[in-house]
């Protein structure tokens, strides 16, 4: 009886590069690429979650995996994100077979040539075994039939549920291979997001296996991780060092040491005993340099510091395969960088925001430099009272009528989320007040302008985003007069989650108040409009 041939051998002589430029050629495999796949061969855990870096080649084994397992006689359920994701990898699929005829003997349902188009179809082999696609928001695609190997891809950007409501898709995907037992496998790959994504638990639950490399110079095993990179000015010389003797080694010695790699487990006694678990990041790959990771660094860097938090995270989420966290700033670095004085020269615009609840109207004042390069947390507070009696509202107006370095508000929005009609009615009164309501959501900009509710959407995502990043990159000056509730309550009262879809999204940490982040929000939103042209000015706003 012929030996079965191993599953790397297999993809060595069977799988071509369907895009990129190695495009037509046969694959090539990266160290950490051969021992994952002989892993998975012989695994007899029924889930492998991979965590990783993009770009490094991780997505490039999911059809190969799923081919070989088809032809072996398994069914099998390639799942990815989304409709578009999965088409695509349906695509490449066919990319595959086109270029192997001996592999496209085996499917002979397979459309192939010059003008095949990426199908829905099974891809049904001539014994038993069958090869399907599904999109992660479709019930009906991931739970339509048993499986006995599911590759999905994408896993951190599933979405929560599934469009029915049935449950996640990872639950459905589960309950798939439940009638082969320790004779299934799941295969989960991604980038990761944040700490709490699907990826990122998965690994947390299983082994958490890393790569580990022998130093040439003292011997011992090492990582390769991003803290351990240094020289990353300009001017500096670039290097990683090992943990064990601290020697810095150059990009040459670093491509030198990748042969060398093994996966090396975390965690003996992990949460999920059928999970085994694998990080990688783009140190660890021959496809990426020190120099291009460190330009990666500086260009998120420069990102961050002007207003955009996410730019980190996206470094930490592509470049180094590991989740960030974002939103909750470090409260106590704050409050140690205080100041007694404002210098107040730069300021060139000051809004206000305020936030209704049902027994007081939470304010607060930002001043603003040119560009919004830097903010000032000039003044805020609160104003007890039920919004519904004018006196709270007059009260309000005398605080804000007054001037903060020098300048008077020129603009002021106010929540009508709740107490909308209330709300509406004393903005009508006062220049410059505009009501405002939150919209949640993907690219909902600041402000646009006034619907016809009366009220201005102002986009959830971007003004979190916008002070978050800020605040994050010591871009705020805070003064002495704030305790530690009130900067909890303004630096990290909100963070980034993943939503129901799948898209990020701000939400309020449970047990901590968010009025004042809400109102700085609202401050926001309010030199926003003070900067729409005249041709775009929301209507009824009368210029001071």
């Amino acid at each position: 009886m012929a030996r079965r041939q191993s599953l790397v051998s297999w993809i060595r002589k069977n799988i071509v590069v369907t895009d990129g430029r190695q495009q037509g050629r046969r694959i090539v495999l990266e160290k950490w690429q051969r021992l994952l796949l002989q892993r998975i061969d012989r695994e007899k855990r029924v889930i492998t979650a991979i965590r990783s870096a993009s770009q490094i080649g991780k997505t490039t084994l999911c059809v190969p995996i799923a081919l070989r397992a088809a032809i072996d006689g398994a069914g099998v359920l390639l799942a990815s994100s989304t409709e578009t994701n999965i088409r695509d990898m349906a695509r490449r699929l066919d990319g595959v077979l086109e270029a192997a005829p001996d592999l496209a003997a085996h499917f002979p349902s397979a459309r192939s040539g010059p003008g095949a188009r990426a199908s829905w179809k099974d891809r049904r082999t001539k014994g038993l075994g069958w090869l399907g696609f599904a999109s992660a928001g479709s019930a009906s695609q991931l739970a339509a039939r048993t499986v006995q190997v599911a590759v999905a891809d994408e896993v951190a950007r599933f979405p929560r549920r599934v469009r029915s409501g049935e449950g996640s898709p990872m639950q459905l995907l589960r309950a798939r291979l439940l009638d082969w037992g320790t004779d299934a496998k799941l295969i989960a790959i991604s980038s990761p997001t944040l700490p709490t994504d699907t990826i990122s638990t998965m690994f947390s639950d299983g082994d958490q296996n890393r790569l580990e490399y022998r130093c040439p110079s003292c011997g011992s095993r090492t990582p390769l991780r991003w803290g351990q990179v240094a020289g990353v000015e300009q001017g500096e010389q670039p290097g990683i060092a090992c943990l064990s003797c601290g020697v810095l080694h150059s990009e040459r010695t670093r491509r030198a040491m990748l042969p060398s790699a093994v996966w090396v487990a975390q965690k003996r006694d992990r949460v999920d005993e059928r999970i085994a678990s694998y990080t990688a990041g783009r140190l660890d790959s021959a496809r990426a340099s020190l120099d291009e990771i460190i330009l990666e660094w500086r260009a998120a860097r420069l990102d961050a510091e002007r207003g955009n938090p996410a730019a980190m995270l996206g470094f930490r989420n592509t470049i180094c395969g590991e989740p960030g966290d974002l939103g909750v700033a470090d409260v106590d670095l704050l409050l140690e960088n205080r100041e007694r004085r404002f210098d107040l020269g730069a300021v060139e615009q000051v809004c206000a925001g305020v936030d209704v609840q049902d027994d007081r109207l939470v304010y607060q004042v930002l001043g603003f430099a040119a560009a919004d390069t830097e903010l000032w947390a000039l003044d805020g507070g609160e104003v007890l009272g039920d919004p519904r009696d004018d006196a709270v509202w007059i009260a309000l107006h005398g605080i804000l009528q007054g001037t903060f370095g020098g300048l008077p508000v020129s603009c002021v929005c106010v929540d009508s989320g709740h107490l909308a009609t209330q709300v509406r009615a004393q903005c009508s009164r006062r220049r410059w007040w505009v009501a405002v309501k939150g919209q949640g959501g993907e690219g909902v900009p600041i402000v646009r302008g006034i619907a016809r509710s009366g009220a201005a959407p102002v986009g959830k995502n971007n003004s979190s985003a916008f002070w978050s990043g800020r605040v994050s990159s010591g871009k705020v000056h805070f003064g002495m007069n704030l305790d530690r509730r009130t900067m909890t309550e303004l630096a990290a009262a909100q963070s980034l989650v993943a939503g129901s879809t799948g898209a990020l999204t701000w939400e309020p940490i449970p047990g901590r108040q968010d009025h004042r982040w809400d109102s700085a929000r609202y401050a926001i939103a309010a030199r926003n409009f003070r900067r729409l042209t005249r041709a775009t000015r929301p209507i009824r706003l009368v210029a001071v």
